[in-house]
């Protein structure tokens, strides 16, 4: 497969990539991180349908935000966190495929220790 695939020669050859660093405005604290979610969502559709975008750039820990309430309420340190940043991973991939696009975003992650704690992290994600 992979020889038949490298001898077929494609006509189109990208000489550029068209990227969006996407505004959006940050979660507020009286708003869920899935309504902020659906926001942005709504944003680089908006954007999508107006000019060609290869790769969404969004800003750091958008939607659910960089701030003292986000830290208070949304680490993932409890399984209902952990869903809701699952929930938000899955819309943002299902959304570059749905408008043929890579998005770039930051987000928290989690990995177990061995004395069942969880080791946080700043992660970034291309889809």
């Amino acid at each position: 497969v992979l020889q038949k695939m490298a001898s077929v020669k494609s006509t189109v050859v990208p000489d550029h990539v068209q990227i969006c660093p996407l505004q959006v405005e940050l979660r507020r604290p009286d708003e869920s991180p899935m309504n902020a979610t659906q926001r942005v969502v709504e944003r680089m559709r908006t954007v999508a349908l107006q000019t060609k975008v290869d790769l969404f750039i969004l800003p750091e820990l958008s939607p659910v935000g960089y701030s003292e309430d986000t830290f208070a309420k949304y680490l993932p340190n409890t399984p209902q966190n952990q869903q809701l940043y699952q929930n938000i991973d899955d819309i943002f991939a299902y959304q570059a495929r749905r408008l043929q696009v890579f998005v770039c975003y930051g987000t928290i992650g989690w990995t177990p220790r061995e004395d069942g704690t969880l080791k946080l992290s700043i992660r970034q994600v291309v889809l």
